[in-house]
């Protein structure tokens, strides 16, 4: 069984995707098998190299010019997710069909806006009021309101992801409870394969 993990930015994805692995889980990210695909496919790397020239560097990607890039351009954004998503989708499908445990949790930020619950068994997202939400990511990535609140925006609604998960978590910053709660969704997940 595949659990996809999803949530806004700042939710504290990463967070529970680690108590998941420190109880044994095996754990997967969608934007590090991204990344990794971006590193070691040559296709990928001409290819954005072909449409985005200046982001190429020592004939690797640089991913922080492509992310500004990204950010300031739908069309841009919506290109390099139809490069990515398929390759990414692919590498899901592999991993449902090679792992061996009970279950495993693969983190995937963008679950709803790259239609891929079809490649997962549940859904569990990790909510957090909006307040602490651009807290956290203020503080984790440095940087200013008005740089996390378009991000923010950009998300599928928190109404859309709750309403469409099978589990929620939320993370409003008592990590006792967040690891008894992941206890608990550890022991439900284990009972669906047995």
């Amino acid at each position: 069984m595949i659990v996809g993990l999803t949530g806004g930015i700042g939710a504290g994805k990463t967070t529970v995707l680690a108590m998941f692995q420190a109880l044994g889980v095996p754990t997967y990210n969608a934007d590090t098998i991204a990344k990794d695909i971006m590193d070691s496919n040559p296709a990928v790397t001409k290819a954005v190299q072909k449409k985005f020239p200046s982001v190429i560097d020592k004939q690797k990607i640089d991913r922080k010019k492509i992310r500004q890039i990204i950010f300031n351009s739908v069309e841009d954004k919506k290109w390099l997710e139809d490069l990515l998503h398929p390759l990414v989708k692919q590498e899901i499908k592999n991993i449902a069909q090679q792992h061996t445990h009970d279950y495993c949790v693969v983190e995937i930020p963008l679950l709803f806006e790259a239609n891929m619950t079809s490649y997962v068994d549940k859904v569990l997202t990790i909510d957090t009021p909006h307040e602490l939400q651009l807290q956290r990511s203020m503080q984790r990535d440095a940087a200013a309101a008005e740089e996390i609140a378009p991000i923010i925006a950009s998300q599928i609604t928190r109404e859309f992801r709750l309403s469409n998960s099978d589990d929620v978590i939320t993370n409003d910053d008592d990590l006792q409870l967040l690891q008894s709660v992941v206890m608990q969704l550890h022991k439900k997940y284990r009972g669906y394969a047995n």
